[in-house]
């Protein structure tokens, strides 16, 4: 197991050199197309560009790939390779504008970007279950690495989402299996962590805020309920800070010279936000907003628009070319259903409706305290404040419209994604910001008096410290530990058992109540609240709980789907009646979960 780790941990690091080579390389080309730029960069911001920019090109030629069906490891080193040697032909050109130079890397800088990058990788070492990630995001990833290429798997809850970390999380299965699409799914943190600190060196002249800003992320509820599992709300959350801090450094440029490279950075990284999620959609459509709005720049907008969306339309292109909605099945109203009815969508967004607060209480304070992300009311004290530089005012806007969002459409913790760098960063800049002592605030950021480095050294080391503990003591890879926590997902024991009975039974399973499970079942698992699988067509619900239709009616069910199995799950299931249904059905498995069946002849 060490070796494999070790493997994949060299491999993971691999690709964001890759990722780095291909972002430098775009990055040299905007240089070269709008010579007017001033560089407000650092060492640790102009690589959190390049590799976030990086990413959305190799993410792109995965999709190119997976419409080729051509997603194999020949396809995928091939890809690669070419993306390499072209990103190796415009950095070598001597003809094109040379980057800016930066102060070389330090022995303090490559400890803490080692730090950084073992804690996210720590941090994947367990067993795959929290929820979303074996309902959802892994059975899609899986899927398309079996068939090679971007297929529409009807029985997967949301097969028409835009899908950009998920093709990440397909890589990492093809590097390294469960661990490996875990690991990818959390790599976005450490990439985030790079531009936070960045931005602080930016802003303060230290890396100490980034890096309590980091630990701040790493501490919210939703980050840290998730860290480790394969949910793409990481990857949504890279795009979109990166889409923000480009805007902020397009939004200083402007004090002089507007510099549109920037705006196209800004473009190409909010369109990755729009192919991630719905949620980076609104928040790319936001930031032009705010061009169009605050800064009064038509140009400009039209200049971020237009790259954002020629990155960011392809999976709603795909969308539409399959079911008429390009949001399906968010659209279905508008646009007609396709794989989701009416009901579907209202019992969606009552479940939506169900987080938080009211809204009419309009107590943020109470949303932000429910969804465990708390430390983000801090921002808010940027409001008062108006000694805040230019950029931090235009980060400050986007947070907040983001946040009014938010609290109204949805309260779910997570979909405050697009906004958790912003955040964290708003907050610590807050305290920055507060006219305390000079003194003390030398000393705190490590500027100064001799004191003060080692206060700033204490600082660092501290958090990294508690960052790479906490990551540590979760590790759970020992086989026993992994076959425990696999023991405890619900599902898992019967999945476990419907695979050695596909030899005889096909690969098709219908179940009832499990479908936080179905990435454990190695063939389709058809159920779910929503769409064709609904488990209304199969239930028979009243007051005190829920039965299953008659095994008649069930087995007509399962022959519409080419199922000859079926799993039932009893918390679900309460009323389930085992004697009727035995008569229709042999009983292959037992256990505290429920229960597998099949068809008898």
């Amino acid at each position: 197991m060490t070796i494999e780790l070790a493997k994949l941990y060299v491999l993971l690091l691999m690709f964001v050199l890759h990722s780095a080579a291909n972002g430098h390389a775009v990055l040299k080309l905007l240089r070269r197309a709008d010579k007017r730029t001033k560089e407000r960069t650092n060492r640790y911001s102009i690589w959190f560009f390049a590799i976030s920019v990086g990413l959305v090109v190799n993410i792109a030629a995965v999709f190119g790939l997976g419409v080729a069906g051509l997603l194999n490891t020949l396809g995928v080193l091939a890809m690669g390779l070419a993306l390499a040697v072209l990103s190796g032909a415009v950095l070598l050109n001597a003809s094109m504008a040379a980057p800016p130079a930066h102060p070389r890397w330090g022995f303090q800088d490559a400890a803490v970007l080692a730090a950084l990058f073992t804690v996210t990788f720590m941090a994947s070492l367990h067993a795959p279950g929290h929820w979303d990630d074996t309902m959802y995001h892994l059975p899609l990833a899986r899927t398309y690495v079996e068939y090679e290429g971007i297929i529409t798997n009807q029985f997967i809850r949301f097969p028409l989402f835009p899908q950009n970390v998920n093709l990440l999380i397909a890589l990492g299965i093809m590097m390294g299996g469960d661990i490996g699409a875990q690991a990818m799914a959390s790599l976005p943190l450490f990439v985030i962590a790079l531009g936070l600190v960045g931005a602080s060196l930016w802003f303060t002249g230290s890396i100490v805020l980034g890096l309590l800003a980091t630990g701040t992320l790493f501490v919210l509820a939703p980050v840290r309920e998730t860290l480790g599992y394969a949910y793409i709300d990481n990857g949504l959350a890279l795009f979109c800070w990166g889409a923000a801090l480009a805007l902020a450094v397009w939004i200083d440029s402007t004090q002089e010279q507007p510099s549109s490279e920037w705006l196209v950075v800004a473009g190409i990284l909010g369109g990755g936000a729009a192919g991630s999620k719905y949620f980076g959609v609104v928040f790319a459509v936001l930031l032009a907003v705010y061009i169009l709005v605050v800064r009064r720049d038509w140009k400009a907008s039209i200049i971020y628009l237009t790259t954002a969306f020629s990155i960011g339309f392809w999976w709603y292109f795909r969308s539409f070319i399959i079911s008429g909605d390009p949001i399906h099945p968010a659209g279905g109203n508008l646009f007609g259903y396709y794989l989701w009815d009416a009901t579907d969508l209202l019992n969606q967004k009552r479940e939506q409706a169900s987080h938080g607060v009211l809204p009419s209480s309009l107590d943020i304070f109470g949303a932000l305290k429910s969804a465990g992300a708390f430390p983000l009311a801090l921002a808010l004290g940027s409001l008062i404040l108006s000694n805040l530089p230019l950029p931090l005012r235009g980060l400050r806007v986007v947070f907040i419209g983001y946040l009014i969002f938010w609290f109204f459409i949805t309260q779910v913790d997570r979909y405050l994604a697009p906004i958790y760098a912003v955040g964290v960063l708003l907050a610590w800049c807050v305290v920055y910001q507060i006219d305390w002592l000079s003194p003390l605030k030398q000393y705190f950021t490590g500027r100064g008096h001799h004191v003060g480095g080692i206060v700033a050294t204490l600082v660092i080391n501290s958090t990294l410290g508690a960052l790479l503990w906490d990551q540590y003591r979760r590790i759970e890879i020992a086989p026993t530990e992994w076959r425990s926590s696999l023991e405890r997902r619900s599902g898992y024991r019967l999945f476990a058992q419907a695979n050695g009975m596909i030899p005889q039974y096909g690969n098709r399973i219908l179940h009832v109540g499990f479908e936080n499970g179905v990435y454990f079942f190695h063939g389709t698992a058809i159920g779910d609240w929503f769409g064709p699988g609904r488990y209304r067509q199969m239930l028979v619900c009243a007051a005190d709980g829920c039965g299953m239709v008659d095994p008649v009616r069930m087995k007509a069910i399962m022959g519409s789907f080419g199922a000859k199995m079926l799993a039932v799950s009893t918390a679900r299931v309460p009323k389930f009646d085992r004697e009727v249904y035995s008569r229709d059905f042999d009983i292959a498995a037992i256990d505290s979960d429920g229960l597998l069946m099949t068809v008898r002849d």
